[in-house]
C-alpha cells in the first residue's frame, strides 16, 4: 500500500447517545438511567486518584467512571445512581475530594439526544444523516449505494463477528491512473462500540465519494483508491444501541489459541 490515511473521530462524551425509550421487549432497548446524577470530580493528587478508585470499587454497581485512567490535576466524570448518591457524596466529602453535580438526571440527556428514534436492530426505516442509524439501516444503505454506483465501488464482507454479523469493506476505485498504480487511502470507523459518530462520518465519506458531486471529490478519486470499513465493531455497536450505551460491552472471553 503506497499511502494510508486513518480517520480519527471524536465524540462529545457528555451527550453520548442512547435512549430510555420503552418497548414490548425491554431487552431490545438500553438500560434506563433515570435520576442518575452526573458528577465531576477533581483529582488533585495520586492520593485522590486512589481514594476515588476505592469509592468506585465499593459502590461498583452504582457508580461508573467515564475515564479509564486517572492522573493528578484532572477532572473525572462519574454517574451515580439515585439510591447510592448520598453515600457516595458522603464518601467523596470524607476523602476531601472536590466535586460538582453537573446533571441531576442523566436520562434527560438521553432523551434529548435520541428523541423518538427507533432502537430495534432490525427495524426497517429510512437512513438519515440527521440521526444515529442502527446497524440494519447502515447495512441497507451500504448495499444500495454500492449497487447504484457499482461502476466504481464494490461492497465486500471481509469476515464475521462473534455474533455472526458481517464486517463490511467498501472499495472505491475509478481505475488505474497514468502511472498504472494508485495509492490507497484506508479509513476505519466504529472500532469503539460507543463512538457512533465515527460510523456516521465513514458512511458520509462513502456517500460523498460515490455521488461525485464536487470537483474536488472527482479529483481525489482520480488520484487515490479508497477502502472504507465503516463498522469495525458491529457487535459492540448493536449492544451499545440496544442494551447499555454507557458501559463498555466486554462481553466475550476468548480462550487463548492452543497448539503449534
Amino acid at each position: 500500500m503506497m499511502n494510508s490515511l486513518w480517520c480519527y473521530t471524536f465524540v462529545v462524551f457528555l451527550t453520548i447517545s442512547f435512549s430510555a425509550a420503552s418497548s414490548r421487549n425491554s431487552e431490545e432497548f438500553p438500560k434506563s438511567y433515570k435520576r442518575y446524577k452526573v458528577i465531576e470530580v477533581y483529582i488533585n493528587s495520586n492520593k485522590d486518584a486512589r481514594a476515588l478508585e476505592r469509592i468506585q470499587k465499593k459502590y461498583k454497581n452504582s457508580v461508573y467512571r467515564w475515564t479509564e485512567h486517572l492522573w493528578k490535576d484532572m477532572f473525572v466524570l462519574l454517574h451515580v445512581s439515585q439510591a447510592s448518591f448520598k453515600k457516595v457524596k458522603a464518601a467523596l466529602t470524607k476523602k476531601h475530594l472536590t466535586y460538582n453535580i453537573i446533571q441531576n438526571d442523566l436520562n434527560k440527556l438521553i432523551k434529548a439526544e435520541r428523541g423518538s428514534q427507533r432502537l430495534d436492530e432490525n427495524a426497517e426505516s429510512v437512513f438519515s444523516f440527521a440521526k444515529h442509524n442502527n446497524f440494519k439501516e447502515i447495512e441497507n444503505f451500504l448495499q444500495k449505494i454500492t449497487k447504484k454506483y457499482d461502476n466504481i465501488s464494490r461492497l465486500e464482507v471481509i469476515g464475521n463477528t462473534h455474533e455472526k454479523r458481517p464486517l463490511y469493506a467498501v472499495n472505491i476505485s475509478k481505475g488505474k491512473n497514468r502511472r498504472n498504480f494508485k495509492p490507497v487511502i484506508m479509513i476505519e470507523c466504529g472500532i469503539h462500540a460507543r463512538e457512533w459518530s465515527s460510523i456516521e462520518v465513514c458512511v458520509y465519506f462513502i456517500n460523498e465519494l460515490l455521488r461525485q458531486k464536487k470537483n474536488k471529490v472527482k479529483q481525489i478519486t482520480t488520484m487515490y483508491d479508497f477502502v472504507l470499513l465503516p463498522v469495525m465493531n458491529p457487535d459492540g455497536f448493536v449492544y451499545s444501541m440496544t442494551k447499555d450505551t454507557i458501559r463498555k460491552p466486554g462481553k466475550f472471553q476468548y480462550k487463548p489459541f492452543e497448539g503449534s
